[in-house]
């Protein structure tokens, strides 16, 4: 189950560009990140 999200976020640009709706996503993960 964790390998599952852990692929979706490997290629967050991937789906940025193929969802415009996934950008708030990205957006979150970038704060995640920076904490």
């Amino acid at each position: 189950m964790l390998t599952q999200p852990s692929q979706a976020a490997a290629q967050p640009h991937q789906s940025i560009s193929l969802n415009p709706s996934f950008i708030p996503f990205s957006t979150f993960c970038n704060l995640l990140s920076r904490t």
